[in-house]
């Protein structure tokens, strides 16, 4: 995946996905019912309202029934996220580069046990990088971990390909099952299997981690691009007092850096509330959310909203594709280097997106940004759209964006 509008793209057709579900036949967790909220931020429900879902979406579906009725991967990730912040019986298995048969083989003993359902399947196709980050995320907490093993990891895990399958399932018993449960997986691995090419979770914050991940598209373009780890300085100056606070969202150069594009000197925020305001500037933090008064999006859309965020380690920074939107048509400043600033940052993203730093491709590229940023505008502006239609044909338009996004 090289574009995010490629992600827009996600078929609703994960076709090992599908048969995942299948061989846990009625044990798969409905999502989104009104009578849950999340416990952390803005409810699945609260957003879906606020992004002009119908009350017919809000029926308890699970995310395979949400992807075949037009529901964006963006949303569906939302209500994955929301449901399992709300669990703390919520755990994950790595498959890492097996072929497609011995992933159900092993899916088949998972399913087999009594008091374990399934919330969410992904399989994953990797960039090399994106294989370090997810070795990062897996064993990143490690005293022992380095850049020399997560090499090595990452070499002897992804020995064939770079093919990932990740299942999120919740236990409804006691969490000491997980570790015979993996045991029993490897013993089951051909005798030639490195037994560690399935890893399991451990904890909630592991677990939150990875499915934060693997649930945003916004996230998976980044870690695809960009070599992230967690003991990087970037993600250790938030005060940790607002660390995996869901009502704060980096901003402004610091999302620059995020990307790898250039060093950021301040670090900017965006947040949702007065009193959190007024501890952040207490902090001597800057708070930009007066920046986005001249867009058609507000601060409060970066921060609630999947398609304008990217969620890593817990925190949230403004997209790629929403920095640029802000630094396009956002407000102007005084100063008097601020036009040279901008017109480097855009180009910067810009460039990015072809993998370039050079300026010779710079209309192409600013041409594929346009593009994208259309396409995420326009998706989150049709969900908003939503509530004002008649039903039969708001559903009508569901079906036919997921026909497309399908392609």
């Amino acid at each position: 995946m090289n574009m995010v509008s490629d992600l827009l793209k996600v078929s609703s057709e994960d076709k090992l996905a599908e048969k995942v579900a299948a061989s846990f036949s009625q044990k798969v967790v409905k999502l989104g019912n009104p009578s849950e909220r999340s416990s952390v931020g803005n409810s699945f429900q609260e957003s879906m309202h606020n992004l002009g879902q119908s009350a017919e979406d809000l029926a308890p579906s699970n995310w395979l029934e949400m992807m075949a009725a037009g529901i964006s991967p963006y949303l569906c990730g939302k209500a994955v996220l929301d449901y399992c912040l709300s669990q703390d019986n919520i755990r994950a298995f790595v498959f890492f580069s097996m072929e497609d048969d011995l992933i159900l083989s092993l899916i088949s003993i998972i399913a087999s046990e009594q008091n374990l359902q399934l919330v969410y399947a992904s399989n994953l196709n990797l960039s090399r990088i994106g294989a370090l980050n997810l070795i990062e995320h897996c064993y990143g907490d490690k005293a022992f971990f380095t850049e020399q093993i997560r090499e090595k990891m990452t070499r002897e895990r992804f020995a064939r390909s770079t093919k990932a399958f990740i299942l999120v399932y919740e236990l409804k018993q006691s969490l000491e099952k997980v570790i015979e449960l993996k045991a029993r997986l490897r013993k089951t691995l051909p005798a030639a299997t490195f037994e560690r090419r399935i890893h399991g979770t451990d904890g909630v914050n592991d677990t939150t981690y990875l499915v934060e991940l693997i649930t945003n598209p916004n996230s998976l373009f980044l870690i695809n691009r960009v070599r992230i780890s967690r003991r990087d300085s970037l993600l250790n100056r938030l005060p940790t007092s607002l660390r995996g606070n869901p009502n704060v969202c980096v901003d402004g150069s610091a999302a620059m850096e995020l990307y790898g594009l250039r060093k950021s000197r301040d670090f900017d925020l965006i947040c949702a509330g007065t009193s959190l305001k007024k501890e952040i500037l207490e902090q001597n933090y800057d708070v930009n959310n007066d920046h986005y008064k001249s867009l058609p999006i507000s601060h409060l859309d970066v921060i609630n909203s999947p398609y304008l965020h990217v969620r890593i380690y817990g925190t949230k920074f403004t997209s790629l594709a929403t920095r640029q939107l802000l630094l396009s048509f956002g407000p102007r400043s005084h100063q008097a280097s601020w036009g040279s600033k901008k017109m480097r940052d855009i180009e910067l993203i810009a460039s990015f997106y072809l993998e370039k730093q050079s300026s010779y491709i710079f209309v192409l590229a600013k041409l594929s940004t346009f593009i994208t940023q259309l396409r995420l505008i326009f998706e989150f502006f049709v969900n908003r759209l939503m509530p004002k239609l008649p039903p039969s044909l708001a559903k009508f338009i569901r079906r036919v964006r997921g026909k497309l996004l399908s392609r």
